[in-house]
């Protein structure tokens, strides 16, 4: 209840309103893909004139959805977590009550949960000379990413399959040597680009990551290499002093 002055005396007024908790986000950013199985958060205490008695909160489908009005937490534990076990778009609810029992408007954060692999990457053709080689050691390898959902980056391999280029190995047997993309390998850009790379058989694989963190199939490409570009690379100069002490 709250004291309220009427020409010179006081009234006491019944306590009917509840400031609505802030939540925060601890194991995911809401405005982000997740997933995961179990989202954890936190939130504030509101300055209530009656007091806290408790919260509670659930999550659910709905935007305009609200947690049961049974206190699941007192006021001195003010952090939670929800289980989302399927796909797609959630919220979460939490609202407050005092010790004159009202409860607070509910307040809501949006969760998408994203357990789904986006699709395979698709090379682009690179230019080649009319054997078949690249048409210089100085390339990009250019790709198309998967269409219908928001890509965070990809993860490749780059390989020297053999360094004899004029061999002639069916593609499929290469293929089997080409190991899958590193995750260490991370680029936000849909290419990569090599500078006089050496002579040879060269494969790549490269896998989409979503904004949720799952990765595609990869998907592989061969090329061969024939015009290296020898250079001379010094390492280190020794002084040589002459007669007159000149270096």
């Amino acid at each position: 209840a709250d004291l309220r002055e009427i020409h010179g005396a006081f009234e006491l007024t019944p306590d009917t309103t509840v400031e609505s908790p802030v939540i925060t986000p601890l194991n995911f950013v809401s405005a982000r893909r997740s997933s995961r199985d179990r989202y954890s958060f936190s939130w504030n205490l509101p300055d209530d004139a009656s007091g806290i008695a408790g919260f509670s909160y659930s999550a659910g489908r709905s935007r305009y959805g609200s947690p049961p009005r049974k206190i699941t937490n007192t006021s001195r534990q003010l952090n939670g977590d929800v289980e989302i076990k399927e796909d797609g778009q959630w919220y979460i609810y939490l609202a407050a009550s005092d010790y004159a029992g009202n409860w607070s408007e509910t307040s809501v954060i949006p969760v998408y949960r994203d357990t789904v692999p986006p699709g395979p990457v698709v090379f682009e053709e690179m230019e080649k000379d009319d054997t078949g080689f690249v048409k210089s050691n100085t390339f990009k390898i250019m790709w198309q990413p998967p269409d219908g959902e928001p890509v965070d980056g990809f993860v490749y391999n780059l390989q020297l399959i053999d360094e004899n280029f004029r061999k002639d190995t069916e593609e499929n047997v290469l293929l089997k040597r080409l190991k899958p993309p590193d995750k260490g390998n991370r680029d936000p850009y849909p290419y990569l680009a090599y500078s006089n790379l050496d002579n040879g058989i060269w494969g790549i694989s490269v896998s989409a990551v979503d904004e949720a963190g799952n990765i595609s199939e990869p998907s592989s490409k061969l090329f061969k290499l024939n015009k290296y570009i020898p250079v001379t690379i010094i390492t280190s100069i020794d002084p040589v002093v002459d007669q007159l002490n000149r270096i």
